[in-house]
């Protein structure tokens, strides 16, 4: 494993939390990192996850991680305390650093395993900020790692991790159900099918994608958000190649009462036989 933090560029520590826009954890965790490293930018991914809500936390940090250079370190500060006795961690996955508890949501962002997973040795740090502010400490990790101390000076490598894993669309022949599993920010509904799955299902066949009843109904795939007329209902594939439920210049998920775990159902139809129909229409 290399071991890589950004030494020659100025190193970058994202933070990714469920904390109100005004708690003073943010400032707290932001001065923790100036006072103990020199030459770091701070980059806030999201403050704004839903309380305890690891899903949509994974969701964010699993779609936006690889667009920061190698080395940077991710803390994740959701759900933190779980449990009365909560491992922390410090994970190396595709030359970037990840620190956050034991707490099941790596294993809803990786999907590899990782390159090593060291448990962070809390007494040669701050026992008591880590039990009520565990993101203060793994912001001091943070810093030691930036400063060229070794994983192993703090940490001891363990094999493995709580794993939670996502709730996979059902298939069958002709049948896609999926879940909206993210509502971004212009109430556009992200679900869990990917477009591998799409395509492979699917075998280039007529579509009808049913939104939450048989009345609100898709039956093509948009390549961009303007291609529709304002308030038509659309389907998309976005960056992250997963199917979205939108509206032009509307609000899809509040009009249509779209939530996370609601479903979205696809029916693929079989070809016509037009030859068929012909001789039909003849008699």
């Amino acid at each position: 494993m290399v071991f890589i933090v950004q030494k020659f560029k100025m190193a970058i520590i994202t933070f990714t939390t469920d904390w109100l826009k005004d708690d003073y954890y943010t400032p707290a965790l932001r001065g923790n990192v100036l006072n103990k490293c020199s030459n770091v930018q701070i980059v806030p991914i999201s403050t704004k996850v839903e309380s305890f809500n690891l899903h949509e936390a994974s969701f964010i940090v699993k779609n936006s991680f690889e667009y920061f250079p190698e080395g940077t370190i991710h803390i994740i500060g959701v759900n933190l305390e779980s449990e009365m006795k909560t491992r922390y961690l410090l994970i190396s996955y595709k030359n970037h650093w990840f620190l956050g508890a034991d707490n099941g949501i790596f294993g809803l962002i990786f999907e590899e395993s990782p390159d090593a997973i060291y448990q962070i040795d809390e007494n040669k740090y701050y026992a008591k900020k880590l039990n009520t502010f565990p993101e203060l400490t793994l912001s001091s990790v943070a810093c030691d790692l930036i400063n060229g101390i070794k994983p192993d000076s703090f940490a001891t490598k363990i094999e493995k991790y709580v794993k939670k894993i996502d709730l996979m669309p059902a298939i069958e022949e002709s049948i896609i159900v999926g879940q909206v599993i993210y509502i971004d920010s212009y109430q556009n509904a992200i679900t869990n099918i990917t477009r591998a799955l799409f395509d492979r299902v699917g075998k280039n066949r007529a579509f009808t994608i049913y939104v939450k009843s048989k009345r609100d109904k898709i039956e093509k795939i948009n390549k961009s958000y303007g291609e529709g007329t304002d308030g038509e209902l659309i389907a998309i594939f976005n960056s992250c190649n997963l199917l979205e439920i939108a509206m032009c210049n509307a609000n899809a998920a509040g009009l249509f009462g779209l939530d996370t775990d609601s479903s979205i159902r696809i029916n693929f139809h079989e070809p016509k036989n037009t030859e068929t129909e012909n001789k039909m229409e003849m008699y």
